[in-house]
């Protein structure tokens, strides 16, 4: 598998685990399975997958232009205060697999390794570190493009990527008082990413 495609998997596995351990929805709708030798969390909810989806075939379009920054799973309240912002913070992504023949780690055990000790480490700090959310609190992905990017209305001829709602965000989310949580780093030949979380809930 590609590294962008591994990241991308990752990627999916992580905002339904995030939206788990937050309580921002109901346990029953969420399946128990297995992935990176851990417990993981799945969401079985039709509308939240798809725009899961939508939003992930964004993602793999940019990624793969090398125009994406960062991901970002913002949670704010009715009120649409911020509260937590769970970051992906990309420094260098690659997406040739012709590069896997040279690789020190053709079979991306390390990025494996990196995604299952966030998976773990989401776990433990969310329940021993993280305040509980206020009601009706909600959540959004936001995609960070690189400064130099342009996104247009008819990028492109791919579909999926149109099934995203582009908007210019004049008011970036920026919790005030926010205390920084890192979470965990990938450094390998293929990928260069900071997860982290920004908390800005009243303890």
């Amino acid at each position: 598998m590609e590294p962008v495609c591994l990241w991308l998997e990752f990627l999916e596995v992580a905002i339904h685990n995030i939206l788990y351990y937050t309580n921002l929805y109901p346990r029953n709708i969420f399946d128990l399975k297995k992935k990176y030798n851990v417990p993981i969390h799945v969401i079985n909810h039709a509308g939240l997958n798809q725009y899961i989806e939508n939003v992930l075939n964004a993602v793999n379009f940019l990624a793969k232009k090398d125009q994406l920054n960062q991901v970002q799973l913002q949670i704010s309240d009715e009120k649409d205060n911020p509260l937590q912002s769970y970051v992906f913070k990309i420094i260098r992504l690659q997406n040739e697999a012709q590069e896997l023949e040279t690789s020190t780690d053709p079979f991306l055990v390390r990025m494996e390794n990196a995604f299952q000790a966030f998976l773990v480490k989401l776990s433990t700090t969310t329940r021993s570190e993280m305040s509980a959310l206020p009601e009706n609190s909600q959540f959004e992905l936001v995609l960070q493009l690189k400064d130099c990017y342009f996104v247009s209305n008819d990028e492109g001829d791919d579909q999926n990527f149109q099934k995203y709602q582009w908007t210019s965000q004049e008011n970036a989310f920026a919790p005030k008082d926010s205390r920084i949580i890192p979470l965990e780093a990938v450094n390998t030949s293929f990928m260069e990413m900071e997860m982290y979380i920004e908390d800005c809930v009243q303890r």
